[in-house]
């Protein structure tokens, strides 16, 4: 989560693919990260001249990093994930179906919208469980 969470920032990140995250083909083909192989300290150190040196590559690694945070990384999209997991395990889906076929958040059955301060999105919970 912290990857996004410097993603969201809009700075280029340097990202090695040690096989745990999941995203490396996505972020690849959206060119939102840096990367370089694992245990090179040649590589991070070429990677890191190599965005100091260009502008316009630190610009376009943070904007699409940002992009992709925004558009499927957010909280709320990670809740979604959890959400349906969970739901896959223990045979409840209706909300993440409706989710998934764009029902509006308002009218999600069992949701409730809760609104927090400092919060950009609300946050839904279950009325009852």
């Amino acid at each position: 989560m912290k990857l996004y969470a410097y993603m969201a920032t809009g700075k280029p990140v340097i990202v090695s693919d040690l096989g745990e995250l999941t995203d490396v083909p996505a972020l690849r083909q959206q060119q939102a990260a840096y990367f370089i192989p694992p245990d090179d300290p040649d590589a991070l150190a070429a990677a890191i001249l190599t965005l100091k040196q260009d502008p316009e590559m630190r610009r376009r690694l943070g904007e699409n990093g940002r992009s992709f945070v925004l558009a499927s990384r957010r909280w709320w999209h990670s809740a979604l994930r959890i959400r349906e997991i969970y739901d896959q395990r223990y045979g409840v889906n209706q909300h993440v179906a409706a989710l998934s076929q764009g029902a509006p958040a308002g009218h999600l059955p069992g949701l409730t919208p809760v609104h927090l301060p400092a919060v950009e999105e609300p946050v839904f919970c279950r009325a009852s469980l």
